[in-house]
């Protein structure tokens, strides 16, 4: 797998693309990219809003030897599909679904962050019977869009901004994604020059502003 070189001629690696082969299937008709590893029962993680599988780098490499790990790009994020579709909760529940079925999960154990806490606790009460024991890391707090997304943001809802949000999502510098990074993560140290260039790398490579727009809108569905 790629590596990437940075300014700086560090070498940044797309962990964990670079350790583990990325496998992908077919979830209602969408390719799914995700990372299988691992021994043991399954357990599926799911990242946030605008995040990918390499979020969960360090609970790799620690959980592997017990349990079978299933790290999946969510539909319209990393290096999955990211189909013009309306992204409400019940598409993201039906994509998830769709996941499970295909790598032949019946049931598992989950652990979701921020939109994946959300979607964890979604399939928890429309499909019990798929989900075993949860950890759910930063969900979704009431008001949220009042409490973390900014002024900025808000106009954008308010106003149905679209084309500007897309606008200011492919034109965001290095510096402003890597304050970004460091105020959702919860030690900032995590976020080193290395891990704020690999983001943005990746986002200029592989992200869309529609699928994280849509979201946004359809929060209230």
């Amino acid at each position: 797998m790629k590596r990437f070189s940075s300014s700086s001629n560090t070498i940044i690696s797309t962990f964990p693309l670079d350790h583990y082969p990325p496998q992908t299937v077919r979830s209602n008709d969408h390719k799914t990219t995700f990372v299988r590893c691992g021994e043991g029962p399954p357990v599926v993680f799911l990242h946030g809003y605008d995040g990918a599988m390499w979020i969960w780098e360090h609970q790799i490499e620690a959980l592997r030897k017990r349990f079978t790990l299933f790290i999946p790009d969510l539909i319209g994020h990393g290096l999955s599909e990211k189909p013009r579709i309306a992204y409400t909760p019940t598409a993201y529940l039906n994509w998830l679904e769709g996941f499970l079925t295909a790598v032949g999960i019946e049931r598992a154990d989950f652990v979701g962050s921020s939109m994946g806490c959300g979607l964890i606790l979604g399939m928890a009460i429309t499909r019990p019977q798929r989900i075993g024991r949860l950890v759910l890391i930063s969900g979704f707090p009431a008001r949220v869009l009042n409490r973390g997304g900014g002024s900025h943001l808000r106009r954008f809802l308010l106003l149905r901004m679209g084309f500007l949000f897309s606008l200011a999502y492919y034109m965001l510098p290095r510096r402003s994604l890597q304050k970004i990074l460091r105020r959702v993560v919860y030690n900032p140290a995590q976020i080193t020059l290395a891990v704020a260039e690999r983001a943005y790398r990746l986002q200029k490579t592989y992200g869309k502003a529609w699928p994280l727009w849509s979201s946004l809108c359809e929060l209230h569905q």
